[in-house]
This record gives C-alpha cells, structure tokens and sequence, in this order.
C-alpha cells in the first residue's frame, strides 16, 4: 500500500513539473500548437527570409558615409571588434581592401544603411565569406559619439 501511495505521488510530480516545462534549445524544425485549440490545427513559423526582408530599408538618421581619422576609445570589456559597413560603393571598396584580415579575425560586421533587401545580397555575394547582419545602430553612434562608417571598431580604437 505505502509503494502505491509513493507511486502516484511520484507520477504527480512529473505531471506538474511536466507542465512547468522550459525550452532550453529548438532546432527550428518543430511545429507550434496551441494546447487550448484543436490538436489537428498547426501555426506554421514565418519564413526567416520574409522576416529579414521586412527589414528593409535600413536608414539610419545618424550615421553617415565619411572620411575620418582615427579615433582612441577604451573598451576593456570589449570582447570581439565589429565593422560597419552600407550598401554603398565606399563601403564596399572598404571592405575589399580589409577582406582578408576580417575574414581571418571572424569579425562580424553590420550594415547601417541599405535601400532594399537585394542590395544586401548583392552586397553578401561581393563581400563572402564575411558575415554581415543589418542592424540600426543610432544607440551605438550616440554611444560612442561617432557616426562615420565604414568603420572598424575595437576595444582600443575606431578605425577606418
């Protein structure tokens, strides 16, 4: 009596813990349900190419393409220096006479200015192997109090 008494307070504990579940990791490849709805009726995920289009355009009111020197900056807790590049032939004439050093340092860069979603793979296929992401970065230029791209950014300076 007192093992069947401990078998159902086991199996209600996993029960309640069982609900209390946390995705740790996903893969992707899963289906979304609603528990509440009919079993048989599935919420498909967005396509990640739609979401990434619906990006663009990426216009930042803050940063600019220029000419700048280099400037001194102090970022110990900086872990991995990052570029910022655009959709622009500036910045693409950059990036090509830095390609080896960021394709060899795994640097990962950002565009901050782009009109459309085939200029950023347009700009993807001329600059591979190097990873670039489209981001705003207004935060960053009122950050460091710089707005001038491209740019290579480290812990010790912003460089171009």
């Amino acid at each position: 009596m007192k093992s069947l008494i401990f078998f159902l307070l086991l199996i209600t504990s996993f029960v309640t813990q069982a609900q209390k579940l946390t995705v740790l990791y996903d893969t992707g490849k899963a289906t979304l349900y609603n528990k509440n709805s009919d079993s048989d009726i599935r919420l498909e995920r967005p396509d990640p190419i739609k979401v990434l289009e619906s990006q663009f355009p990426i216009r930042s009111k803050l940063w600019s393409v220029e000419y700048f020197k280099s400037k001194k900056v102090n970022f110990p807790n900086m872990r991995s220096p990052i570029f910022l590049i655009g959709c622009d032939d500036t910045s693409l004439a950059w990036i090509q006479h830095r390609k080896e050093f960021i394709a060899e340092n795994r640097i990962l860069g950002f565009v901050i200015n782009c009109k459309s979603y085939e200029d950023y793979n347009e700009l993807k296929a001329a600059i591979y192997p190097i990873v670039v992401q489209p981001a705003n970065l207004d935060k960053l230029a009122t950050h460091l109090n710089h707005s001038k791209y491209p740019a290579y950014i480290h812990k010790e300076a912003i460089e171009q």
